[in-house]
């Protein structure tokens, strides 16, 4: 058996940042500079929001990581042109639904067409920290009612 999964801790969360922007710094920017005809897109998938209310209760401040990494790219679409980003985050009829999900982070295939589709046909989708604001009103069972026996 394998032992209880630990949440990380504000220092993890913190030092998980740091390597994020160090790997991006390091790797994708040179990439993106190297390659100025190249179309580059960048996509924040729509993680569940059971997924998203574990990481707000198990381990404040993630999603403020995440959503400060979100801005960063959304910042770099909005400066070049050749670069788009699209937060599916923000499609709550996915993320609130939890049928739409193997687990807690990986969805079907239906929704991965439907992110496709929207990339196909839009130039980006912006993110907004409004998101995790909705999550401080949650309770468990407003999240996983689904779940939940009638």
């Amino acid at each position: 058996a394998h032992p209880p999964a630990t949440p990380p801790t504000p220092a993890t969360i913190e030092q998980a940042g740091r390597v994020l922007n160090a790997n991006f710094e390091q790797n994708l920017l040179p990439l993106i500079r190297a390659n100025p005809e190249t179309r580059f897109i960048f996509f924040s998938p729509p993680y569940s929001r059971g997924e998203a209310f574990y990481l707000a209760s198990q381990a404040p401040g993630t999603l403020e990581a995440r959503q400060r990494f979100k801005d960063r790219l959304q910042a770099l679409a909005r400066e070049n042109p050749k670069i788009s980003y699209f937060d599916f985050e923000q499609w709550r009829d996915v993320t609130d639904n939890l049928d739409n999900y193997y687990d807690f982070q990986h969805h079907s295939r239906a929704v991965n067409d439907r992110m496709f589709e929207y990339m196909a046909t839009h130039d980006g989708l912006p993110t907004s920290g409004d998101w995790i604001k909705t999550l401080a009103s949650l309770r468990y069972r407003d999240v996983f009612r689904q779940c939940l026996p009638d």
